[in-house]
């Protein structure tokens, strides 16, 4: 039972990092770099105003959402604390558990669908190749830093890890 509830919390929560890639706002960030980027892509004043908009609501529903999966994941844990763990208790966990993950996949997608509404195509388009671009030298200065700990030492090893 306990094996087979692992095998089901990893397999929802591999979807849920999957999904999550989902940016809503295609990696522009709140504050100067916001500006830049909603300069950048040329969006109205009215455009702006609604993108704020949907971020705002969204990021209220998924902190709803997350208190709940919190508490799910609670229940869950103290459940399974137990000598003899009660079949239905760790059920009705599991299952508010993916009732959760995917009720923030569905909070995603849906603020994505509502951004793809307010920026036009072009927009859209160009929004998506800063993304690239963003992500592309987000994993640049991760192998960089990665190679950098690989030089300072700071790094462990397999080998060491072994003995």
């Amino acid at each position: 039972m306990v094996k087979l509830l692992k095998k089901t919390l990893t397999c929802v929560v591999a979807g849920v990092v999957i999904l999550t890639s989902i940016d809503a706002f295609a990696g522009c960030k709140d504050g100067e770099t916001g500006e830049n980027c909603a300069q950048e892509l040329g969006l109205t004043t009215e455009q702006k105003d609604a993108l704020k908009e949907n971020k705002d609501t969204t990021t209220a529903s998924k902190t709803a959402i997350r208190g709940d999966l919190k508490e799910a994941r609670g229940a869950l844990r103290e459940e399974l604390k137990k000598p003899d763990p009660d079949s239905a208790v760790l059920d009705k966990a599991v299952s508010d558990i993916k009732t959760a993950q995917g009720d923030l996949v569905d909070a995603r997608v849906e603020s994505f669908l509502a951004m793809k509404e307010i920026v036009t195509d072009e927009q859209f388009q160009k929004m998506s190749e800063m993304k690239k671009k963003q992500e592309k030298k987000r994993k640049k200065e991760l192998k960089h830093r990665k190679k950098k700990m690989d030089a300072d030492g700071d790094a462990t090893t397999d080998e060491e890890v072994k003995s």
